[in-house]
């Protein structure tokens, strides 16, 4: 008996907490990716860089890949008040505004439109060869579409996606990729990029 009313009381207590907080429910707006475009990266420097064509050394290739954004439509708002709150004793409140994503990536696929390899010739897929790179670390493409979507705290207006080729190809001179991206409603997203010659 003791513990139930002791659970009974931490109960009201964070119940009373919370109510001292009085904050507004987040509104939570939708977003939605409109468009897509690739830049190469030379990351062969003290920092990595972009260019539109030339010459990158092969292992030192990445992809830029910027998803445009637009806001789509009111949703609903969220009432964070509650247990579950991580503001509870501090009493700050969550933002007053989110955007979520209407659809999310399901599928990232990086083509070679010429001659990679023995194995992979032109039109061949090429994604294992590269690794998207995150704030903390390198994940596999298929690791970083299983990660959670990104929610934004203030009007979104593109996102940034940063893939290196982990795998050089075997066969030097022009090359071009074509990047596919799948979403969630059956949408298909791509872009090519322009000559680069990797050396």
């Amino acid at each position: 008996m003791r513990k139930i009313g002791f659970i009974l009381i931490i109960g009201l207590s964070l119940r009373f907490i919370v109510s001292c907080c009085d904050c507004n429910d987040t509104t939570v707006y939708k977003y939605t990716f409109n468009s897509m475009k690739t830049m190469h990266i030379d990351n062969s420097g003290q920092s990595p860089h972009y260019v539109e064509g030339g010459i990158i050394p092969k292992e030192a290739y990445g992809l830029q890949i910027e998803l445009a954004l637009s806001q789509l439509a009111y949703n609903k708002s969220l009432n964070f008040t509650g247990f579950n709150t991580a503001y509870a004793f501090d009493c700050f409140c969550p933002p007053e505004i989110a955007y979520f994503a209407q659809d999310t990536i399901s599928e990232i696929r990086i083509i070679t439109l010429n001659d990679f390899d023995i194995t992979h010739k032109a039109n061949s897929e090429i994604s294992d060869y590269f690794k998207v790179l995150t704030s903390t670390n390198y994940l596999t493409i298929p690791a970083y579409v299983d990660t959670p979507e990104i929610i934004y705290y203030e009007k979104p207006e593109h996102d940034i996606i940063l893939v290196y080729l982990m795998k050089p190809p075997a066969i030097i001179g022009e090359h071009r990729f074509k990047v596919e991206i799948l979403l969630s409603d059956g949408t298909t997203l791509a872009s090519s990029t322009t000559i680069i010659n990797l050396e």
